[in-house]
């Protein structure tokens, strides 16, 4: 097997951690982005891990490819169904 055409570094990881967007809610695994901000020092060394992880073994977590489709009201009062978009919520891992 070759190996990988990368890898990811520590401080990118803290980077990214350090920019989540707070408000936005918890996807399918549960993770609320204002935790993974409030604890991203104590967390980059773990997912800078699982990402190096899954990059050498050509995989992707399966709860990483999961999804939550939510429908959207686009008008004030929906009557109908084409009154609602879908919304689809991922990991903010992923």
């Amino acid at each position: 097997m070759t190996p990988p055409p990368f890898a990811v570094n520590e401080e990118t990881v803290l980077t990214q951690l350090k920019t989540l967007n707070t408000r936005k809610g918890a996807g399918p695994d549960g993770l609320i982005p204002k935790v993974l901000r409030i604890c991203a020092y104590q967390l980059a060394p773990i997912i800078t891990k699982l990402f190096n992880n899954s990059i050498e073994q050509y995989t992707t977590l399966k709860l990483w490819k999961s999804a939550i489709i939510k429908p959207l009201p686009k008008v004030t009062t929906p009557t109908q169904l084409k009154d609602y978009r879908p919304i689809t919520i991922t990991s903010c891992l992923c």
